[in-house]
């Protein structure tokens, strides 16, 4: 009887374990079809500001076969986009180059980079019920609405491809082998994030202490900084650095710390700017303070090493992008664009936080106010996603009357209608000379039947809305 009974309870918690986990997946999906649905709504196939210098100039380049590697590993702005550069040149020879295709390339970017996430909390965990708590809150950060600006710009798989490979080199680190076959992967990946990006400049430091953190030493972590010396050598070879923005550190680190908080707060909006700054520094003294607990466990440095790694890429990023614009106020590190990068601080807080209540539920010391602070912070990221969400995503960058314009530009020489899309659509831009060039771009297109040129492409666009 007493057997009966228990077989029983064993098979009712079997089953409701189940539904909670059909449950959290569902919910962890949510975030990726928002994303699908909202390039499916508002993605347009015509260039926006920087695509047209860049990637529009590659595909034309490409398609009249004068595309040299030169063009290629060129730097823009900061940059060496040598990623996004082989999805547009792949984007236009298997589909007339299709920036919508770009930017699902974007979202499903951002799905291998959540399930790399995942992993990395599978490994690490002791608890299974850690897995099940984190899966919701890191979907959630790694597709926060705020940065729909991304996923509407084909050219911003550099960000996504900077992301999906910082977390792979993190995810090798630390897997149960390590040593020197894991080292090399984790550099040949950094090595991609960095061409991916200028942000991937940061992964070498944010990963060299996360070696350390992990039990390498001092041959693996002079290998390591041997190769971060040569990659950078190859990445800044020909490149001109620009001067760094007239403001003292102070404004630097205002600048940053608003940088990092944004996602959460909203764009534009000065009245935002100390908000924002308040929520960068209270996230990351939270991680500092669990941080504290989580390394005084016995194997704690290894626990949080892939949180601490993801945390000081963020703020890397958060510090070159403040080095280089932050002439522009401090407004301007609002914008939607830098949500994906922030979004590092946070998912090393998120994990962070994994790793206490982790600890707690297998009755390791670290006290009962850490635990309950870590799951606040997790509730807090779910519960601001749906708010996030309504007030994000609510437009888009490219409307049809430009897609028509620009499919009718060749035969009435009527640019203004491209206006917003690019400076030189605009009627009082002044440098005619780039106008020229941006509209011969747009020849370009027509003349190789690219983007809304390509047989065929209008037609689909429209069946598909």
């Amino acid at each position: 009887m007493t057997s009966s009974k228990w077989s029983i309870g064993t098979s009712a918690r079997t089953r409701i374990s189940a539904v909670a986990g059909v449950a959290v997946a569902c919910l962890a999906l949510v975030p990726v079809v928002v994303a699908l649905v909202y390039v499916h709504e508002w993605g347009r196939d015509v260039p926006f500001w920087d695509e047209w210098e860049r990637s529009a100039h590659l595909a034309v380049l490409a398609a009249d076969g004068t595309l040299t590697l030169d063009d290629v590993l060129r730097a823009h702005n900061e940059h060496r986009l040598l990623f996004s550069a082989l999805i547009t040149l792949a984007s236009v020879h298997l589909l007339g180059w299709s920036l919508v295709g770009e930017m699902y390339v974007s979202v499903a970017l951002s799905f291998v980079s959540y399930l790399l996430l995942v992993d990395v909390v599978r490994v690490q965990s002791r608890a299974r019920c850690t897995v099940v708590l984190l899966c919701v809150p890191l979907a959630m950060v790694v597709f926060w609405p705020a940065q729909w600006f991304n996923w509407l710009v084909g050219f911003q798989t550099q960000v996504y491809g900077f992301m999906v490979f910082s977390f792979a080199a993190i995810r090798v680190l630390v897997g149960h082998t390590r040593g020197w076959v894991s080292l090399l992967a984790a550099a040949a990946f950094a090595n991609c994030a960095q061409f991916s990006q200028a942000g991937g400049v940061a992964i070498w430091p944010a990963m060299l202490v996360g070696l350390w953190m992990l039990g390498y030493r001092r041959v693996q972590m002079a290998a390591w900084s041997l190769i971060a010396v040569l990659s950078l050598g190859a990445f800044f070879r020909g490149y001109a650095i620009g001067e760094a923005a007239p403001a003292g550190v102070g404004s630097w680190c205002a600048f940053a710390l608003a940088y990092l908080g944004g996602m959460f707060v909203g764009a534009f909006d000065d009245r935002l700017v100390v908000v924002s700054i308040a929520v960068a520094v209270a996230g990351l003294a939270l991680f500092v303070s669990n941080l504290a607990v989580v390394t005084a466990r016995d194997d704690g440095w290894s626990r949080a090493a892939p949180w601490t790694m993801l945390v000081l890429l963020g703020l890397g990023t958060a510090a070159m992008v403040a080095r280089n614009r932050s002439q522009y106020g401090l407004s301007y590190a609002l914008v939607p664009r830098y949500a994906t990068q922030a979004g590092l601080v946070w998912l090393g807080l998120c994990g962070i936080c994994g790793q206490v209540i982790d600890g707690r539920a297998l009755r390791v010391a670290g006290g009962r106010w850490p635990v309950a602070v870590s799951a606040l912070v997790l509730a807090v990221v779910v519960a601001l996603y749906r708010p996030t969400q309504r007030t994000a995503l609510s437009h888009g960058l490219v409307s049809d009357d430009n897609v028509t314009c620009l499919a009718q530009l060749p035969a009435t020489g009527e640019f203004a209608c491209l206006a917003g899309t690019h400076p030189a659509f605009d009627a009082d831009f002044q440098d005619l000379a780039q106008r020229e060039n941006v509209l011969g771009l747009a020849g370009g297109l027509a003349r190789n039947h690219l983007l809304v040129f390509a047989p065929g492409r209008a037609v689909l666009a429209s069946l598909a809305r």
